[in-house]
């Protein structure tokens, strides 16, 4: 969007009534023995919100109300829905638009004067809302089991995982360790940030949205966050998964601002070893990424998510039945016959070159898929085969390097390609 200021009328008065709102706001918190800096945001969005009636009084408040009244770009949407399919909100009359600008400048600013650089960029958005065509927001999830040495990842524009320290609000904090106690251990401070530009909707639509539509909107952070963490997973081994709570602020100014939730119907947990990453490790999340993104090929696309969620199961046999799935879905695109051989086969020849190990891989795999054959037939209880956290390690490991193995050489997994095997 342009800096341009579309209204210098409009914003000169708003910015004369934030200098009063600003000192009642203020004088009001000391009289009740209380300050911008140590309140709570949500007790002083209550407490000014009460002043609403004081501040409508002012001359520049009145101001303002004409000045948007007569602003046709502006009064055109006054009282209308706008937003996105994914979601919209009432942009309400003139005196609330101005009233909770002003409120939304005293609480990002947290100030007893005026921060005219906080004001400007505000007002930005303000103008944004009612000049644009389009509208910006930023979804937000939470790692855990996490750790950089890098502050700020750039994973593709718009997206990237960032130090952002954790929201230390009392309330949420004693939910959590009520009803979420394990995320006081595992939570960490970096986090998957989306930004985003999305076409600015009017409400009044001629047709019902498209269903499609609006799911494939309300998808798109939360896909691309997973997109993260199974190449997170794919570069090494850990316990690193993100949380189940996707937040999204809208940057473009709206009357009814904040943060909103999105919670699915279950939330995925996994326990183990913390993911530290190296800053040449995080030049490698990001290539994996990007080849991860454009890899068309579905059995990858089906072998990445088995790794993924075998590395979220809790038991050994799960883990086993999804890495084998893995394997096949890259290693069996044919579905021929002598499926355990040719998958033993085809395992040990692509990701080792030593003929020694090779024949170790052979008989391993070989193994492996006998045992995954006799859990999904329930039948694992026999003494021939007994799984171990070894055999798990090595599985996954082995599952990994041939992920890694098709980003960088896809042609190696076509059917002619794996018929040329041979020891």
């Amino acid at each position: 969007m342009s800096h341009r200021v579309n209204n210098q009328k409009l914003k000169d008065n708003m910015e004369l009534l934030a200098e009063k709102a600003f000192a009642l706001y203020s004088d009001v918190l000391k009289l009740n023995g209380q300050s911008p800096f140590t309140t709570d945001s949500l007790q002083i969005s209550i407490m000014i919100s009460g002043l609403a009636y004081n501040i409508n009084r002012f001359d520049e408040f009145k101001t303002c109300v004409s000045l948007m009244n007569s602003d046709i770009k502006i009064s055109s949407l006054l009282g209308k829905l706008v937003g996105t399919f994914a979601g919209m909100s009432t942009i309400e009359n003139a005196e609330i638009c101005i009233s909770q600008f002003i409120q939304q400048v005293y609480l990002k600013s947290k100030n007893t004067s005026v921060d005219h650089s906080v004001f400007n960029e505000q007002y930005e958005m303000y103008e944004e809302l009612f000049f644009s065509n389009t509208m910006r927001f930023v979804d937000t999830v939470r790692l855990h089991n996490f750790e950089s040495e890098v502050e700020e990842i750039a994973l593709e524009e718009g997206l990237a995982i960032k130090r952002l320290p954790k929201d230390h609000d009392v309330q949420t904090t004693m939910q959590e360790r009520r009803y979420r106690p394990y995320t006081q251990f595992s939570k960490s401070e970096f986090v998957i940030e989306r930004r985003y530009t999305k076409q600015k909707l009017v409400g009044g639509f001629t047709s019902e949205p498209d269903p499609e539509q609006v799911t494939k909107e309300l998808n798109e952070s939360g896909d691309l966050f997973d997109i993260a963490i199974k190449s997170l997973r794919i570069l090494k081994s850990s316990a690193a998964y993100r949380d189940h709570v996707i937040t999204t602020e809208t940057i473009t100014y709206s009357p009814y601002a904040g943060v909103t939730s999105r919670v699915p119907f279950f939330e995925n947990i996994v326990l183990g070893d913390k993911c530290v990453l190296s800053a040449e490790e995080a030049d490698e999340l990001k290539a994996i990424i990007l080849k991860a993104k454009q890899a068309g090929f579905q059995p990858f696309k089906i072998a990445s998510n088995r790794l993924s969620f075998g590395m979220e199961r809790r038991f050994d046999e799960d883990k086993l039945l999804d890495y084998m799935i893995g394997l096949e879905s890259l290693f069996l695109p044919d579905g021929n016959d002598e499926l355990t051989f040719r998958l033993s086969l085809r395992v040990a020849f692509l990701i080792n070159q030593d003929m020694v190990e090779r024949k170790k891989i052979f008989k391993f795999i070989r193994k492996m898929y006998e045992l995954r054959s006799k859990i999904a037939h329930g039948n694992a209880h026999g003494k021939k085969f007994k799984l171990t956290k070894e055999d798990i390690s090595k599985i996954e490991g082995i599952l990994r390097s041939t992920l890694k193995i098709y980003l960088e050489n896809p042609s190696a997994f076509t059917s002619d390609s794996l018929n040329n095997v041979y020891f």
